[in-house]
């Protein structure tokens, strides 16, 4: 049976602790949007409209986040600063709830159409995840 691993910063379980991740000094660094910025109707309509442009299903969507945000070399940071913790289980605990699937086609519609409404608070996660995942791939071309 495998030794669980404990984050040293906040104390989830990791395949390696965050101290690892944050102390590689490769000089690149991708940090996540910030509340204000997921509460806005423009910012969520450019993530659609990112999202979409990488033309993934929305069934190969969790393994392409959790490729892109686990296996990223530089470090992640929340928009405050603080070192933004990457549990081996983050991808599936924020599309954990039933329909989260089906939202990812939902929100590829809004690539093409300004939504009604401001984003809930229950998919800021979500948000935070794709918003990380476009910008290390931004990094990555």
């Amino acid at each position: 049976m495998p030794v669980k691993t404990f984050c040293t910063h906040c104390e989830c379980v990791v395949r390696d602790p965050c101290r690892d991740q944050f102390s590689a000094d490769n000089g690149l660094a991708v940090y996540a949007a910030a509340e204000w910025e997921l509460r806005r109707i423009g910012y969520f309509q450019r993530l659609a409209r990112g999202y979409a442009r990488t033309g993934i299903s929305r069934y190969r969507t969790l393994g392409w986040l959790n490729n892109t945000i686990m296996d990223f070399e530089g470090r992640l940071f929340e928009a405050d600063g603080e070192p933004f913790c990457t549990p081996d289980t983050l991808v599936d605990d924020v599309f954990k709830r039933p329909g989260s699937i089906r939202w990812l086609s939902d929100f590829k519609k809004f690539s093409y159409r300004r939504p009604a409404q401001r984003p809930q608070r229950n998919v800021w996660p979500r948000l935070k995840l794709i918003d990380l995942a476009l910008k290390i791939e931004a990094l990555n071309r």
